[in-house]
């Protein structure tokens, strides 16, 4: 398990910088370049829920409206977690909407603790690309016949875990403003002499850098994923970041085709 460093995160906006001085992130004493200059709300989500941009309204065929179920063929998943559930039906106000189940356990509950893992059986700096049991909505629908095309942002699962985390906000070279769940512009990790690991936040152009939780670090961007998507008001599950995507054919009860990392699927319909 990743080792929590005494230094909390909320105590992350001071540096010290001798006996009698301190600086907020960012700000660089010697005019060096800042990344990161503001420490934004948190702990109710973005400004506004993150938007596909490619999403736009669809209507799904009466003959396969339903749910369907199966498996993923062919993969390495053990029985049971290569199940999916997909599910075609309309919103409470009369919209189309497509959900996608993967996996035959419930998924975990809501994260409390902003600076833990989540969920709660993940690893450090594993590259986990969706939650099992997560009911994930469909984005960038495409309907051509009975061929369905659709993608599934893998981040969305953790959005309640994105929602406990403080948005810092970092201004590059360039003048750009960008949101983050972890202060400046990236960092680094080492292996500690009790076997543990610390992590940095890189602060500005010089280097500067500080303690910061390393399960922050690994989840706000220092591994291969990117969960949430951040802005003033705080941050939310990231519909910008990693996932996959599904092509598939129905013909009757039946419907074939390739789900998330290209595995062929299987599946029958179990309710109309």
């Amino acid at each position: 398990m990743t080792s929590k460093l005494a230094l909390g995160f909320g105590l992350l906006g001071l540096v010290g910088l001798g006996c009698n001085a301190s600086t907020m992130i960012g700000e660089v004493p010697d005019g060096g370049q800042a990344f990161g200059s503001t420490i934004g709300a948190g702990g109710s989500g973005a400004c506004t829920p993150p938007v596909d941009p490619k999403d736009q309204t669809f209507t799904s065929p009466t003959a396969v409206v339903g749910t369907w179920t199966g498996y993923f063929q062919g993969s390495n998943l053990a029985i049971g977690q290569d199940a999916i559930k997909l599910t075609i039906d309309q919103a409470s106000d009369g919209t189309h909407q497509i959900h996608v189940v993967m996996g035959s356990n419930p998924p975990p509950p809501p994260a409390t603790v902003a600076t833990d893992l989540y969920p709660p059986d993940d690893l450090p700096g594993s590259s986990q690309q969706y939650i099992e049991g997560f009911s994930y909505p469909a984005h960038e629908v495409q309907w051509s016949g009975q061929r369905l095309k659709f993608f599934v942002q893998g981040a969305q699962a953790w959005d309640s875990w994105c929602r406990l985390q403080q948005s810092f906000a970092w201004t590059t070279e360039n003048g750009v403003v960008s949101y983050s769940c972890a202060p400046g512009n990236g960092g680094s990790s080492r292996g500690t002499a009790d076997g543990g690991e610390e992590c940095f936040a890189t602060l500005d152009s010089h280097g500067t850098m500080t303690p910061i939780n390393c399960n922050l670090f690994w989840m706000c961007g220092g591994g291969s994923n990117r969960y949430c998507q951040c802005d003033a008001c705080g941050c939310s599950g990231s519909v910008n970041s990693f996932g996959g995507g599904f092509d598939i054919t129905f013909d009757g009860d039946l419907a074939t085709g390739t789900g998330f990392f290209n595995m062929y699927l299987r599946l029958t319909r179990a309710t109309n």
